[in-house]
């Protein structure tokens, strides 16, 4: 000990050799069966600790690392060897250690860290010190790479880069972690095309193929804006509404007094023409981009996501100084509860091509608006404690997006009779408010500049708040642009807007329970035709297909002024384009909790609105209302049994018998053989009721679609299909699958922001059954409509044939 000390002090430079041959002393002691004394093992571990090592170590670590005549390197290391070249080789042998076991792996990867210890020590390089202390963190294992994913680890490298880039989506903070575990898998796998994706953020093998003529471009982020970006593609898609848009930009300003508007329409086009103008002039450089750039994907200008998110009363409220709009600072999120809403059958008083208060895809809606008189009845009042949200404990028929529905005119605290009549012709009030309606002037408004705070990109409207903003701004500015088709198009199919997406249903509302004599009075008083432009189905319970959810919509209890009352819908009109909305987001009494329902709705290619229809055959129309009050009965029946609130019950009670027959701990005398045979009789009872009611359900249901198996003329075909995924109704992706027409209608195409690729039919209408990620909206076109142009892009061949 005091020699190999005394060395070291008196000749440093040489303390490698000295602890080589001090340690070999020890050691030797070791081969030979005598025990070293412990003081000398004792000085050994103490210099490891400080980081000595033999010559035999320092062999070792150049080996691992690939030097040497003969090894990977084929070079010995010298001083002309930079340390550069030294780090490279360490990250090369790392990569290679992946190839390995994992249990080999794992040891060989911390023995390379512990060889470039050694080397940065031999070399007394602070470059390499640097990269040591950079790389000797904990490096993650493959299994904690592909838990890291949640992906199993045979899924293919396509799968694997669609969903990191949904889980980096999802949850930014971690963004660190899914590289490196993407990086870990990369380098087990070896892979050269992750490797690609890790350091330029683009898929190799998607770029050539995005750039295709066949193929849509992307549309690249601005923050959270997925679901702005599904809109947008959405809109490119339809042909005629990508021609009004794109037209707009040439045809500059026209003399509103040439065309037949009213001075209310002409009031309300002024207010709000400036927004909705610059929205339309971004979506026309949009599409002009879409169509002829020659890149993958394309980014909207931060201008257009400003406008579309932000409405006209937003501007106005900050304009003025309101405190009425909520920014959140949730930039993690697309979904979130901006603020106190109002219940929905509050309507607002606007004009009625505006859908201002709409309830959200998601179930929420974020802006207040002032009451009109009389109570839209398309909610269920003594349910709204919970603002916006559909209740779990009664379902009811969601609110329409456009109009207030039927107000009835009974007696009311709030609502007055016409000339103190107790029976008169119904109004449209909200169409009267609008009338009504003297809005005052407008103060300056402030530079554009200032917008950005109002934004935040956190706003977050919501997809149907966003779709309803766009629209409004749209129609807007197009007012004063001629359609030759609208020559002779009704008063309110006016505008490209109005034509596409909007129809006429009838509402009636009328009393459980009523005197023959009184029925034709009573519904002639209750009868309304609206505009609609969106259906909805709310979401809640598994084993419903879409018709079932929109039989609910088009006949439902609901209740007024604390009476129960039956609103039935029928369609009059039917637009080329049928846009479904399935609400998720439901409300639990029992938590005080918003929740997403993950229920799958099944939805097939083809839809037949026949049986909606205000001219279905009346027959067939009774034989059905009676078919499926059974069936909702059986459901409901089911819907107890297996998902009330202490449901389910056959397992309980079959697990209540079989703990009260098994344990031996507590002397329960009533948990007898008889208490125990009652239990099993019960849990038997229940299943074979429970099979009786699923096979009544299942031939009731049978029964209700031979019904109208004849009725097809009103047939919609599938063409868009938005999806959220995610578990909470407060954040989530957005991303959306369109059906390439007209050209190939067995192909689908899904866009994800950036990324679009093909997929198949079957992908669109899986079974979402167990998934987050499940559709929030369907769009259907009318098989004779041809409004769907899906992909359209500019082919510079045709240039070179002219």
């Amino acid at each position: 000990m005091f020699a190999y000390l005394a060395q070291c002090r008196c000749d440093p430079a040489n303390t490698i050799l000295y602890f080589s041959q001090f340690y070999n002393i020890v050691d030797t002691m070791k081969e030979r069966g005598a025990s070293p004394p412990e003081i000398l093992e004792l000085l050994v571990a103490e210099e490891r600790s400080r980081s000595r090592f033999t010559d035999a170590d320092l062999h070792k670590s150049l080996e691992l690392l690939g030097f040497g005549k003969g090894n990977i390197l084929d070079i010995e290391l010298d001083d002309d060897v930079s340390d550069n070249f030294v780090i490279q080789a360490w990250k090369d042998a790392q990569k290679r250690a992946w190839q390995e076991p994992s249990d080999k792996a794992a040891t060989l990867r911390s023995d390379l860290n512990d060889a470039l210890k050694i080397v940065a020590d031999f070399k007394d390089s602070p470059t390499l010190l640097r990269a040591w202390e950079r790389g000797k963190a904990p490096v993650m294992t493959e299994d904690t790479a592909y838990s890291t994913l949640e992906v199993p680890k045979e899924v293919d490298e396509t799968m694997l880069l669609t969903i990191f880039n949904l889980r980096i989506e999802d949850q930014p903070t971690q963004a660190d972690k899914m590289r490196e575990a993407l990086t870990v898998i990369a380098e087990i796998r070896n892979s050269q095309r992750l490797r690609e994706f890790i350091s330029s953020g683009r898929d190799p093998e998607d770029i050539a193929s995005e750039t295709r003529l066949e193929m849509p471009r992307g549309l690249n982020q601005l923050g959270n804006t997925c679901y702005l970006n599904s809109l947008l593609q959405y809109f490119y898609t339809i042909k005629d509404l990508r021609l009004a848009i794109s037209a707009s930009i040439n045809d500059g300003e026209k003399s509103l007094y040439d065309l037949k508007f009213t001075d209310d329409d002409l009031k309300h086009h002024r207010r709000n023409n400036t927004h909705s103008s610059e929205v339309v002039h971004q979506l026309a450089n949009l599409f002009w981009n879409m169509e002829y750039c020659d890149t993958a994907a394309v980014t909207p200008t931060k201008e257009l996501a400003q406008l579309a998110l932000i409405t006209s009363q937003d501007e106005e409220e900050d304009d003025q100084g309101g405190t009425n709009t909520d920014a959140s600072n949730d930039t993690d999120a697309t979904l979130v509860e901006d603020g106190p809403v109002r219940p929905s059958y509050e309507r607002s008083s606007q004009s009625p091509s505006r859908s201002s208060s709409s309830p959200s895809v998601l179930g929420k809606r974020v802006r207040e608006f002032p009451r009109t008189q009389g109570m839209d009845v398309d909610g269920e009042p003594s349910e709204a404690d919970k603002d916006g949200f559909v209740m779990v404990s009664k379902p009811t028929s969601p609110p329409d997006p456009v109009h207030s529905p039927i107000k009835p005119t009974a007696s009311s605290s709030k609502q007055k009779t016409v000339d103190n009549a107790p029976d008169v012709e119904m109004q449209d009030l909200s169409q009267k408010a609008v009338n009504d309606a003297k809005p005052p002037p407008l103060p300056p408004r402030k530079p554009r500049e200032t917008s950005d705070s109002t934004m935040m990109f956190g706003r977050q409207h919501d997809v149907s708040e966003c779709m309803d903003n766009c629209m409004f701004q749209i129609e807007t500015a197009l007012l004063d642009l001629p359609d030759e088709e609208m020559a002779g198009a009704e008063s309110d199919k006016t505008s490209v807007i109005k034509r596409l997406f909007y129809g006429k249903k009838r509402q009636r509302l009328t009393p459980l329970t009523i005197p023959n004599e009184q029925r034709r009075r009573t519904l002639s008083m209750h009868d309304k035709e609206d505009l609609f432009s969106h259906l909805h189905v709310n979401v809640s319970d598994e084993g419903f297909d879409l018709y079932d959810g929109l039989s609910r919509y088009f006949d439902d209890i609901v209740e007024v002024d604390g009476v129960k009352k039956r609103m039935e819908v029928t369609l009059v009109d039917l637009p080329p384009l049928l846009q479904i909305q399935l609400q998720r987001v439901q409300f639990d009494r029992d938590t005080q909790q918003a929740y997403k329902s993950q229920a799958y709705v099944k939805f097939g290619d083809t839809i037949y609105m026949d049986r909606f229809l205000d001219s279905a055959d009346s027959e067939k129309k009774s034989r059905s209302k009676d078919i499926q009050a059974r069936l909702t009965v059986c459901r409901d029946r089911i819907q107890k049994l297996t998902q009330g609130k202490h449901a389910p019950f056959a397992p309980a009670l079959g697990e209540t018998a079989h703990f009260l027959s098994n344990q031996k701990v507590l002397e329960i005398p009533e948990a007898n053989a008889d208490l125990t045979a009652k239990l099993k009789s019960e849990q038997a009872y229940v299943v074979s009721q429970l099979e009786q009611e699923r096979a009544s359900s299942a031939k009731l249901k049978k029964e209700l679609e031979e019904v109208w198996k004849s009725d097809a003329k009103a047939a919609y075909q599938l063409t868009s299909v938005f999806i959220h995924r995610g578990s909470s109704p407060s954040f989530g992706h957005y991303f959306f699958y369109a059906r390439n027409l007209p050209e190939r209608p067995d192909q689908w195409f899904k866009y994800n922001d950036s990324t679009v690729s093909v997929v198949s039919k079957d992908e669109v209408l899986a079974d979402t059954t167990g998934s987050t990620a499940n559709p929030y909206m369907l769009v259907f076109a009318r098989k004779d409509a041809e409004v769907i142009d899906t992909v359209h892009r500019f082919d510079p061949t045709t240039l070179e044939d002219a």
